[in-house]
């Protein structure tokens, strides 16, 4: 497993997101990247997005039809 993950995904799934897919994959040894624990406030999302993604081995989009219709998730 590559050992650090971007997650992208839409709020709308986040109790899941958080709740399962964080805890598998850390489990399985990667570190996460993820809005929640990884941005700060009071600096641009945009570019706290975009930095986090460069640093990842693999983006891991969470698709659903909330994503698909989210300006920020379609950035990402």
């Amino acid at each position: 497993m590559p050992k650090a993950i971007f997650v992208s995904y839409c709020h709308a799934l986040g109790k899941w997101v958080w709740n399962r897919l964080v805890p598998c994959l850390k489990a399985g040894g990667a570190q996460v990247f993820i809005d929640r624990r990884r941005f700060t406030a009071g600096k641009a999302p945009a570019a706290q997005m975009g930095a986090a993604q460069d640093r990842a081995d693999v983006n891991l989009l969470v698709l659903s039809p909330e994503y698909l219709m989210s300006a920020n998730c379609l950035h990402e």
